[in-house]
């Protein structure tokens, strides 16, 4: 598929196409919220505070390393594919 971020002119419509041929007759779409970038004032520094530095430090990582999406692109895409 496209790098994370990236939707390009019917691969969402591929998606639902591919699912409608196998009988799916609902179809849900979900994004792991903490990689957009608008989670960031809402989630805050949800990894600090624990008893755990070096897990601390790994999420830390992971997190600033995901949280490169739009979550407005994201929608939009979904949205744009639903008309």
């Amino acid at each position: 598929g496209p790098p994370p971020g990236e939707y390009p002119e019917g691969h969402i419509e591929a998606y639902v196409e591919a699912a409608v041929a196998r009988g799916v007759t609902e179809l849900g779409f979900t994004e792991h919220l903490y990689r957009c970038v608008e989670s960031a004032p809402v989630l805050g520094r949800f990894w600090e505070g624990g008893s755990r530095p070096d897990l601390a430090r790994v999420t830390e990582e992971m997190v600033t390393d995901d949280r490169t999406l739009s979550l407005n692109a994201y929608v939009d895409a979904v949205l744009d594919a639903k008309d």
